[in-house]
């Protein structure tokens, strides 16, 4: 009995870890330049190293009619890997 104990902990010893993937870096955050109105970035970072971001602007041809002088916005959603 102790010896198949020992030897299923030996086994158990043996088999390889499941190694986890640690992204290097997190760019979760907000990016904008505060000389530059009108835009932005939001990237998202999972742990499993896929990234979401949102770059968020206006679209200058097409003017807002619920707001005189301000442009529609504009979103754009990049879900990569």
């Amino acid at each position: 009995m102790l010896r198949r104990l020992l030897a299923a902990v030996v086994a158990a010893a043996a088999l390889p870890a499941a190694a986890q993937v640690v992204p290097a870096a997190n760019y979760t955050d907000l990016w904008w330049n505060p000389n530059e109105n009108g835009w932005g970035i939001t990237i998202t970072q999972h742990s499993s190293n896929q990234i979401w971001a949102i770059w968020y602007t206006y679209d200058p041809r097409q003017q807002d009619p619920s707001s005189p002088g301000a442009y529609k916005p504009l979103w754009i959603n990049m879900p990569g890997g």
